[in-house]
């Protein structure tokens, strides 16, 4: 299955924000047909919300300070690429994967 390509752990870096907020690790889990997402920070976890699941592309939003974040992603085998967009702007995304399922 194409989609189970977004299934694992991703290692990510954004351009131009915090710098606490600029690399992390993406958790993309699948339980019962669902899709969950959850991003890992220094300062902690954040659930993605929202999540929806098309080919080999995820979309999601998370909450940070308040603030709610669109993130739009595609993977292609184990790299991962796309943006975040919120009021302030769009920032691209790029992330490698560090752990299969």
């Amino acid at each position: 299955n194409m989609a189970d390509d977004l299934i694992g752990a991703w290692s990510y870096t954004v351009e131009n924000v915090d710098y606490q907020y600029s690399t992390g690790v993406l958790l993309i889990t699948k339980e019962e047909g669902k899709y969950n997402v959850q991003v890992q920070l220094s300062a902690g976890n954040i659930p993605g919300e929202e999540v929806v699941v098309k080919d080999n592309s995820i979309t999601f939003s998370v909450y940070i300070e308040g603030q709610k974040i669109s993130v739009s992603l595609m993977a292609d085998g184990d790299k991962i690429k796309g943006e975040s967009s919120s009021y302030d702007g769009n920032y691209k995304i790029e992330g490698t994967k560090v752990m299969p399922e």
